[in-house]
């Protein structure tokens, strides 16, 4: 698991990379518009492929971390809540008292943050009404929505109620990179839904197809 530069986080647990969102745009616009995330960006500059990727070889890789109270990013280079992730398919391997059995990747993936009740998981999707079919997270777990303006905005109401209704303890919301005003009545709404807000700016160097 490799250290983030991301100010509110520790390290990234990307053991789902790439997605398709940006394809609708309904949810990033479509098409690789010009607010392409930075993870495609990315994926891009190093000639990486950006479709829905599981590595399960990642899986575990939060029992490698040793500080108590660290913050982990869950898939920040994908969309682990997107619609083309089953959160029920059968090839995964839980961590607790029952041993080694097949269980789904929603199961799995609990498991192992409750097996890590000292860290802090945050998980962050723009498909936030897929969050209900994952249940009941974890304590330790934080769950966010993503939203950077223009597109997700006439919908941002719906958005955050999904949130609202997701079994979570602890829930945010990210306005990264914000790319347009967040409405009053918005921000109204979003104070009395989470427990807080995340706001960034575009970093030149993240999206490079804006300096061309």
């Amino acid at each position: 698991m490799n250290r983030t530069k991301i100010e509110y986080l520790d390290y990234c647990w990307n053991f789902v990379t790439g997605c398709n969102n940006w394809k609708d745009p309904r949810i990033c616009g479509g098409g690789g518009s010009e607010f392409e995330c930075w993870a495609k960006a990315m994926a891009k500059r190093f000639g990486r492929s950006f479709e829905p990727t599981v590595h399960t070889n990642r899986l575990y890789e939060p029992f490698t971390v040793k500080t108590p109270g660290a913050r982990i990013g869950v898939c920040f280079t994908g969309d682990l809540f997107a619609d083309d992730i089953n959160p029920f398919e059968k090839k995964w391997l839980p961590i607790d008292d029952s041993g080694l059995v097949e269980c789904s990747l929603r199961d799995s993936v609990f498991s192992i943050v409750r097996a890590n009740p000292e860290q802090q998981f945050y998980f962050l999707t723009k498909c936030p009404w897929n969050l209900s079919k994952w249940g009941v997270f974890p304590d330790n777990a934080y769950v966010g929505i993503s939203m950077t303006g223009g597109k997700s905005f006439p919908d941002c109401f719906a958005l955050i109620n999904f949130l609202k209704v997701a079994q979570a303890k602890h829930k945010w919301i990210s306005f990264e990179p914000l790319t347009t005003y967040i409405p009053s009545l918005l921000t109204l709404r979003a104070i009395q839904s989470v427990d807080y807000v995340v706001i960034g700016g575009f970093s030149p160097s993240r999206f490079p197809v804006l300096n061309k």
